[in-house]
């Protein structure tokens, strides 16, 4: 006749309850590590998000500038140089925003 096994693999009724507290615990340690691995993937998320839409909305300003200094050198030719050099302030403007929120959202 075959042996019946009890539920706790043949451990007495002490080393069964011990056992499964201890399994409890290695599922509540998992549960645990999950939870902080999803939080951690999100908040990574959130900052990829931000880098780019700095970043779109940086590369949308710089388009408007360069478009305007062309449009407006041709309008005054002799004010060429300095719409060009008040363009170029702006665009550096917007990079050092773009440099600043990437140091910020990295963490």
């Amino acid at each position: 006749m075959s042996e019946i096994v009890p539920l706790g693999c043949g451990l007495a009724g002490r080393e069964a309850r011990a056992l499964g507290r201890q399994l409890a615990r290695v599922d509540g340690h998992a549960k645990v590590e999950l939870a902080r691995i999803d939080a951690e993937s999100t908040l990574q998320a959130a900052r990829v998000h931000g880098a780019v839409d700095v970043t779109r909305q940086a590369m949308h300003g710089v388009t408007f500038i360069s478009e305007l200094e062309a449009q407006l050198g041709d309008l005054v030719p002799e004010a060429r140089d300095r719409i060009q050099g008040i363009a170029n302030i702006g665009c550096l403007t917007i990079a050092e925003i773009v440099t600043e929120t990437s140091r910020r959202v990295s963490g």
